[in-house]
């Protein structure tokens, strides 16, 4: 029986459109599994095989807590793909010496531009650090206090929905989302952190909440956010990065 390596798996796995949205989803952070079939108006079991094809090749993991599975990617997910692209100047070297007198000398050679093969390296890192980012974040909420862990799940998801694009990553041990230049936004501090009587959403200097000449940078959460909260919060995210 053929065994293919997890690199073999991983480009199968890419050939299907589906499967490269789901993925491209997933790099901004974890989803459950209704989450990730909502906007193909597909049922959960067929999420569910797309899921399992993505599992097996190494690029994806699920995690059921309660009644809920949520998929993240897999850290270094991409690892096998980047190195296999960055053979293609080697390939491309060697079709350019065997193809001899079987092309016509007028006819040019396609394949991916360097530009292509950049955007495409480019684009695995930014996969990669996400993936790594959502794992950190993950790991420090395990390490906080229920109540403030339920507060920094909620804050992830919010921070997740709202703005799509800013990278997942721990900031001194805080879950923290960051913009395409590595900068901090947006983070969440547990109140146990350093044993205040609150925890903290608060905002950093490159988030776009200017109003006149003095405005808050940061909010007190009490243990349990209203949906009044919920809202205020998705509105704070959505003008720090508009």
């Amino acid at each position: 029986m053929v065994q293919y390596s997890p690199t073999d798996l991983a480009f199968a796995a890419l050939a299907d459109p589906t499967r490269r949205t789901v993925l491209e989803r997933l790099g901004t952070g974890s989803a459950t599994v209704s989450e990730l079939a909502e906007p193909f108006g597909m049922s959960l079991t067929g999420m569910k095989k797309h899921l399992r094809l993505l599992e097996e090749a190494e690029l994806v993991t699920t995690e059921k807590i309660g009644r809920i599975r949520r998929c993240t990617l897999v850290p270094y997910a991409f690892e096998g793909i980047s190195t296999w692209l960055q053979r293609l100047d080697r390939f491309e070297q060697v079709v350019e010496r065997t193809k001899g007198a079987r092309m016509s000398p007028t006819k040019k050679q396609e394949g991916f531009s360097a530009e292509e093969k950049a955007a495409m390296r480019a684009r695995a890192k930014e996969l990669k650090l996400a993936a790594e980012g959502e794992e950190a974040i993950q790991a420090a909420l395990k390490k906080m206090t229920p109540a403030d862990r339920k507060l920094g799940e909620r804050v992830h998801a919010i921070v997740q929905k709202t703005a799509p694009d800013l990278t997942p990553k721990t900031w001194y041990g805080m879950p923290a989302y960051a913009d395409k230049n590595g900068k901090v936004v947006v983070f969440f501090r547990d109140a146990a952190k350093f044993k205040e009587r609150y925890a903290m959403l608060g905002f950093q200097d490159n988030s776009n909440l200017d109003d006149g000449s003095m405005w808050p940078v940061a909010y007190a959460l009490t243990t349990k956010l209203s949906k009044a909260d919920e809202a205020r919060i998705t509105k704070l995210v959505k003008q720090a990065v508009s």
